[in-house]
């Protein structure tokens, strides 16, 4: 609001011990895992904190407890691949929101082609009345979809996507890559993002671009 002046108080850095522990198991047949993680999440929440005295709100930037399951699976088949995975997140702070982010995938190679496409889901378990910025959380409710193909064993090919399922956001990115000899690499990559403002893809219209990037390996 005009007159009212936002102050960034900084940020709450956490203190304590974070750990994590993983099991997978692999044969010719499936491939899956489990994982636990209790800690502290790495994206932060935003507190606001109004002073009316000095017509001023204070952000500050908290990085609240944060513990998660998951688990994920690849089971192959004739014609395709499918892959899943799945996180519940859970925080023992009754501001934070509790959600499910779940992803299924259909894979197939066909020749030097690779297609994947997908669905990103997400459910939420319990409402919080914190202010977060959680990107993998914002691309959630997506078709999204990966295509590449390998010209030869210098040169390929890819373009991958997302696409809101009401059709209110999408990203698109296509790139080129050539290698030439054993130490240079050149890659050309487009991005186009479009859709509407309040849209966590939309919002980021204005950032298609296009870019040339060039690797020398020694």
């Amino acid at each position: 609001a005009a007159g009212i002046t936002l102050v960034d108080a900084g940020a709450a850095i956490p203190s304590g011990a974070q750990w994590g522990v993983r099991w997978s198991h692999n044969s010719d047949h499936v491939e899956a895992s489990v994982s636990l993680f209790d800690g502290y999440n790495h994206l932060p929440n935003i507190d606001v904190r109004p002073d009316p005295a000095a017509l001023a709100v204070e952000l500050t930037r908290v990085y609240p407890k944060l513990r998660s399951y998951g688990a994920d699976l690849a089971v192959p088949t004739r014609w395709f691949t499918f892959k899943g995975e799945a996180a519940y997140f859970t925080s023992p702070s009754s501001s934070n929101e509790e959600y499910v982010i779940y992803v299924a995938e259909l894979e197939r190679q066909t020749g030097e082609w690779l297609l994947d496409v997908g669905y990103i889901g997400r459910a939420i378990t319990r409402s919080g009345t914190s202010f977060p910025f959680a990107p993998d959380r914002g691309i959630a409710r997506s078709i999204i979809g990966r295509a590449s193909y390998t010209v030869d064993p210098r040169r390929t090919v890819a373009i991958e996507g997302a696409v809101r399922q009401g059709g209110e956001g999408f990203y698109v990115k296509g790139e080129y890559s050539e290698a030439w000899g054993q130490h240079v690499r050149l890659t050309l990559t487009g991005v186009g993002l479009a859709g509407q403002s309040d849209d966590f893809l939309g919002q980021y219209s204005r950032n298609s671009h296009g870019a040339a990037a060039l690797r020398f390996s020694f």
